[in-house]
């Protein structure tokens, strides 16, 4: 399977706004785990991903977003 990603807002990290990993946001969204790496996966959730490690983080700002467009 495929993994689709869907861009974060912006690359460039925001001091307000802490990386979270998978299980700190699937936790702050109230989603079980493999719940949230399912979404994750489909491209529904934004996602950035570090050139260097290729770790996948999470932005508050975005998930906050994400929210509230319903995407």
């Amino acid at each position: 399977m495929t993994e689709t990603m869907t861009p974060c807002a912006d690359d460039t990290p925001n001091v307000s706004t802490p990386w979270m990993t998978y299980d700190e946001a699937a936790a702050y969204l109230k989603l079980n785990v493999r719940t949230f790496r399912n979404y994750v996966t489909r491209g529904l959730v934004p996602v950035c991903i570090s050139k260097t490690t290729g770790t996948r983080r999470f932005r508050k700002d975005d998930l906050d977003l994400w929210l509230t467009d319903g995407k």
